[in-house]
């Protein structure tokens, strides 16, 4: 359930643990088996103590996936630390039964309010198609479901809009919720990392329009409801280092122009910013 062939158990006495939960970002798509930025962030803590970080993160997850893998395998682990790593669009992903795959999803019932988990067991892609097709009789093309709800998400913004981001933020708060509920019974700490496209850091323009950007605006104020510590990469990457930099040196561009992940230096880099939070907030003790 980790990356790498390290095996998890029981926490040797004096152990500092750390587990890191997300999406591909935290896996470390693009980079090296020893190149993601848990890796390094294990190297970091060992030159204090005695340290082990393990990488729970897996492409294209939700929050919803983030916390259920940490309910079902990372929590029997006891780790001192859960590091959660959010994208902006892991906000949407949560509320979607099927992103790059079918996946589970939390639902409120229409009376009582309270969310319950739907699509389990998750069902096979044939079955998935075979549902869609049915559903859409065959005469809608899937392009323009996608449109639709692309343009339903654009409306919402806009005054008197039909509520997905009200809804979103429900299920968000919820599910974040119940994550600081867990670790605080626990006694384990809680640290979010958020971690923004490539893109922002192209030019100052970007920069800026990132910042104002809905989801990421609503995940802010989610941690600050909640009370949960929070570094925010859009902010901590350009307070050390200057944004060209960042946008060339710190992601992978592709050969189609496109910008992917982290590239080995931007891990590292964002390793030390964790380190220094986990130190700064008294995470270490």
């Amino acid at each position: 359930r980790i990356r790498g062939p390290r095996k998890t158990g029981p926490k040797p006495a004096g152990m500092f643990r750390v587990i890191t939960l997300g999406d591909s970002f935290t896996w470390g798509i693009e980079a090296g088996e020893e190149e993601h930025f848990p890796h390094y962030l294990e190297k970091i803590l060992r030159e204090r103590r005695p340290a082990e970080v393990f990488n729970m993160g897996v492409g294209s997850y939700g929050i919803d996936q983030m916390l259920l893998k940490y309910e079902r395998h990372g929590q029997a682990l006891r780790p001192d630390v859960v590091v959660l790593g959010i994208f902006p669009h892991d906000y949407d992903r949560t509320r979607l039964s099927f992103y790059s795959y079918a996946k589970p999803v939390f639902r409120p019932d229409a009376k009582s309010g309270q969310y319950s988990l739907e699509n389990v067991p998750v069902p096979p892609p044939k079955e998935v198609y075979a549902s869609l097709k049915q559903s859409l009789n065959g005469e809608v093309s899937y392009a323009w479901v996608f449109v639709k709800n692309r343009v339903r998400k654009l409306l919402s913004a806009l005054p008197g809009g039909n509520g997905y981001f009200e809804e979103t933020d429900r299920l968000v708060e919820y599910l974040l919720a119940r994550l600081k509920g867990d670790l605080e019974r626990t006694g384990t700490k809680l640290l979010v990392v958020t971690i923004p496209r490539g893109n922002a850091f192209e030019n100052g323009e970007s920069l800026s329009r990132t910042k104002s950007e809905p989801q990421a605006a609503h995940l802010r104020a989610l941690f600050d409801r909640l009370k949960i510590p929070c570094v925010d990469l859009l902010e901590a990457l350009p307070a050390k280092h200057k944004a060209a930099a960042i946008y060339r040196e710190f992601y992978v561009h592709r050969p189609d122009g496109s910008v992917g992940h982290f590239t080995a230096r931007g891990n590292a880099e964002v390793a030390k910013i964790i380190a220094e939070a986990l130190r700064e907030k008294g995470m270490m003790r």
